[in-house]
């Protein structure tokens, strides 16, 4: 069974290639796993076209909202260990009412329709809090962002350093780390970061602008290798970060009143 499926999972990473040339991606890497068994762990392309360095599993990449995992397992920890309760108002935390009020004022599609005083944590963190709270999905990764803060509040800690301890330490994802603008990325993973490009109107492949400096939000603000997500995927299905009752939850799609 597990040689077909290494067959299977070898034909899927050719696609992946095909694809990405296609695409013009100039890099990319792709761990496949059956359960916890890695069955391809590949990459291909470049990791910086100038210099020819190739990508690989273990090359670093600035992952962006693939990190809101990270910070979900990261809050179902504290749920855990009864520090945070996914149902408490908002408003209970600190800055929430200030912040909220002076988004709400800005407007814009992400703030306009917010009801401060009926959010809670989990209407923030499972996308249903525009509008009527919990009636609708609506993706709002700045508000996920803030939902940083509460978690540093109930932890002790920074952001950065509880997802250090409770996520990349007993994963072991010792190339994986956090970088915001009070934070810089370690030295070693620097060195190594992908470079990013984008197509332009000529089509020709140019080095893109790395991304602006952000706060220590939820939503993304790690750098991580496919070799290091796989280690958090397995450490998940083994229950290491969070148990069984937790995984459930943060698996559980939402449901809208009318179904």
């Amino acid at each position: 069974m597990r040689t077909k499926s290494r067959e299977i999972a070898s034909r899927l990473g050719e696609h992946f290639d095909s694809l990405r040339t296609r695409a013009r991606i100039p890099g990319l890497a792709a761990v496949i796993l059956q359960d916890t068994t890695v069955l391809l762990a590949r990459g291909y392309g470049f990791a910086d076209v100038e210099r020819r360095i190739p990508a690989t599993v273990e090359t670093p990449f600035n992952i962006a909202s693939v990190a809101k995992p990270i910070s979900a397992v990261a809050m179902l920890k504290l749920v855990e260990q009864g520090k945070l309760d996914l149902d408490a108002r908002m408003t209970g935390f600190s800055e929430f009412r200030e912040f909220c009020a002076a988004a709400r004022q800005n407007g814009g599609i992400f703030y306009s329709d917010l009801d401060c005083d009926a959010l809670t944590f989990r209407h923030v963190v499972s996308m249903s809090a525009n509008g009527e709270p919990g009636t609708r999905f609506f993706y709002n990764p700045p508000l996920f962002s803030w939902s940083s803060r509460p978690v540093a509040e109930v932890a002790g800690i920074s952001f950065s350093d509880f997802i250090e301890q409770v996520v990349f330490q007993p994963a072991g994802m010792s190339a994986s780390a956090r970088k915001h603008r009070r934070l810089p990325l370690r030295s070693d993973l620097a060195a190594l970061l992908a470079t990013p490009y984008h197509i332009d109107s000529a089509g020709a492949l140019k080095k893109s602008d790395p991304p602006g400096p952000q706060g220590d939000g939820a939503a993304g603000g790690v750098v991580s290798t496919a070799m290091d997500l796989a280690k958090f995927d397995i450490a998940l299905t083994r229950g290491t970060l969070i148990n069984a009752k937790s995984r459930d939850v943060m698996w559980t799609a939402g449901r809208s009143p009318n179904g």
